[in-house]
């Protein structure tokens, strides 16, 4: 029985080995001897096989090429040359065609970096970032389908879902947020920073923008857009600067303004050469060109006004060439020397002539004083401008009462001047082309005075009285001088008919006193006088021309002359009287004048 179990078990050991041969151990046709597999690693057809398990892994996996999912490349990139490549398809061309000569790029995501030919230290990280890159170099472009269509671009750096999507050859941009200059082809050293930022590029060069939306169509170079919404609408517009959520999102073509402030240059869309400075300021005028508006609300009061300046809160300008300091709560505007009114140069004046009214003028202004109506200049300025409906911001309570008390105050403060429409009847009835009337360019303007200009017809109007009065008194010592000569002629008579006494009926003497001469006198004058012989008293006195005495000289001889010099006196008119005895004989005028 031995023997028989024996000769069977020789006989099966040749089965058994087969049998454990083929579940245990597979030789694979593919491979050289004496290789051996375990048939467990093999796929089966419907690749439901895995690879290990939750609870059994696999240490190290070492790999000599790549690695593939789905038939595609999935991981990949050389160990010497830098590169990383990591997603269906990533760095495609670089795989298939080797990637020796082109070190340091890292794409990871589908498609990323599909097409780059020999472009390096590129780092493109999404779904088809970078996808056309060929030579492009230095490139950053994280999110989805960031930088797909560069191809020989480089030094850029796109953040975001679409971020410089568009862009070919552009190169040195930084495009950040969520379709962050997705349109860009060409253009360079573009800084966009935000949602929508950008957007719309074209070949547009040196811009930045930070902002949701800011420069969102921008087509044009050397502008700086900063705040939701700011520049959003400009489109060829060039050389702005926006600063301030909607600053000057409505401007299209306009270019080298400057808004800064929410809301600064709103309405602006095709003017140039504005400067806007605070909240809400030039939202009003839209499209004129070269103004300036300084302050909270400055504005203008139409549209299309132009080389203008608003300077302070709520000032508004209602013409173009107008400059307008302060609102009409502004009670005091001043500085530490006179205002100069250039040029008043010769060499820059023609048809000058001497046809100044002066008196004439003069004569015919009624000065009055009067209360400024705050409310009612406002309500004119700001009428269907400014009123709640269309403020981006209502004022505050507070804000509100303070403005409120500032118009109480400036409605009481009684003023002196004249009416602008009189005064500007007056030079017309003369014929005279007045410059002191500021005239309403416009129906939103307002008649205005420039006082300084009063000057001219004033001190033509001095002149006038001083020649009439130097014509006076050339008058007045010529009748002087006849005055004389008769009285010496009336001595010479009294003396040839013996009446040398100057004795009246009752043979009293006659006091007698002449003219001063010279008269009108700036250095000294005499005064001849006579006084009877029997008088106990006799004297000369001066009056100024409100009667109050000035200066008595007593006389000590029965005739003579006082000198007197214009030292002792003031300039100006005086009364003299010769007293004797109490008795006041005749009045004379005599003029000081220095």
């Amino acid at each position: 029985m031995k023997k028989i179990y024996t000769s069977i078990g020789i006989c099966l050991m040749p089965f058994f080995v087969q049998q454990l041969h083929a579940q245990a151990n597979t030789q694979l046709s593919n491979l050289n001897a004496p290789t051996k597999i375990n048939a467990s690693l093999i796929p089966n057809q419907n690749n439901a096989r895995s690879l290990g398990n939750s609870n059994k892994g696999w240490k190290d996996i070492y790999m000599g090429g790549i690695l593939r999912r789905g038939g595609y490349t999935w991981l990949g990139g050389g160990v010497f040359t830098g590169n990383t490549f990591l997603g269906e398809r990533a760095g495609n061309y670089l795989i298939a065609n080797g990637d020796g000569g082109n070190p340091s790029n890292t794409f990871i995501g589908s498609s990323a970096g599909f097409n780059t030919t020999t472009g390096g230290a590129n780092t493109f990280v999404g779904t088809s970032a970078g996808f056309y890159n060929t030579s492009g170099d230095q490139n950053t472009f994280l999110g989805w389908d960031a930088g797909t269509d560069n191809t020989t671009g480089g030094s850029n750096t796109f953040l975001g879902v679409w971020a410089g999507n568009r862009n070919t050859t552009g190169s040195y941009n930084v495009m950040i947020g969520k379709v962050a200059g997705a349109f860009n082809k060409t253009g360079r050293s573009n800084v966009y920073i935000g949602n929508l930022s950008g957007y719309e590029g074209g070949n547009g060069s040196y811009n930045t923008f930070a902002g949701d939306s800011s420069g969102m169509k921008n087509t044009s170079s050397h502008n700086t857009m900063m705040g939701r919404m700011s520049g959003a609408s400009n489109t060829s517009g060039t050389g702005n600067t926006f600063l301030g959520s909607m600053s000057a999102h409505n401007n299209t073509t306009g270019g080298y303004n400057t808004a800064i402030g929410h809301y600064a240059l709103d309405d602006n869309d095709g003017a140039s050469g504005n400067t806007a400075l605070g909240y809400s300021t030039g939202t009003v005028y839209a499209n004129g060109s070269y103004n300036t508006f300084v302050g909270y609300n400055a504005d203008a009061s139409a549209a299309s006004l132009t080389n203008s300046s608003a300077l302070g809160s709520q000032s508004t300008i209602t013409a173009s060439n107008q400059v307008r300091i302060g609102n009409s709560s502004v009670t005091s505007i001043g500085g530490y020397v006179g205002w100069t009114d250039l040029p008043s140069d010769v060499r820059f004046k023609k048809n000058i002539k001497e046809n100044v009214p002066g008196l004439q003028f003069i004569n015919q202004l009624r000065p009055v004083t009067y209360n400024m109506d705050v409310i009612k200049l406002n309500q004119f300025l700001n009428a269907g401008n400014r009123d709640e409906t269309s403020s981006h911001e209502k004022i505050s309570g507070a804000d509100e009462a303070l403005i409120k008390m500032g118009i109480e105050e400036k409605e009481k403060v009684v003023r002196t001047g004249f009416i602008a429409q009189e005064v500007e009847i007056a030079a017309k009835k003369l014929g005279y082309d007045f410059s002191g009337v500021d005239k309403p360019q416009n129906e939103h303007s307002l008649y205005g005075l420039r006082y300084a200009e009063f000057v001219v017809p004033l001190v033509k109007a001095v002149q006038e009285l001083s020649r009439m009065n130097d014509e006076k008194d050339a008058v007045i010592l010529q009748q002087q001088k006849q005055i004389d000569v008769i009285m010496v002629r009336l001595e010479a008579l009294e003396k040839k008919n013996g009446i040398t006494g100057a004795s009246n009926a009752k043979g009293e003497g006659l006091a007698f006193m002449a003219q001063n001469t010279p008269n009108p006198f700036k250095s000294t004058t005499v005064i001849n006088y006579s006084v009877p012989e029997m008088i106990s008293s006799a004297k000369l006195n001066i009056t100024d021309v409100q009667g109050r005495t000035v200066k008595t000289i007593s006389l000590k001889n029965r005739q003579g002359n006082v000198s007197l010099n214009s030292g002792e006196l003031s300039a100006g008119n005086y009364f003299y009287e010769l007293i004797v005895d109490g008795k006041k004989f005749g009045s004379r005028q005599m003029t000081v004048i220095k």
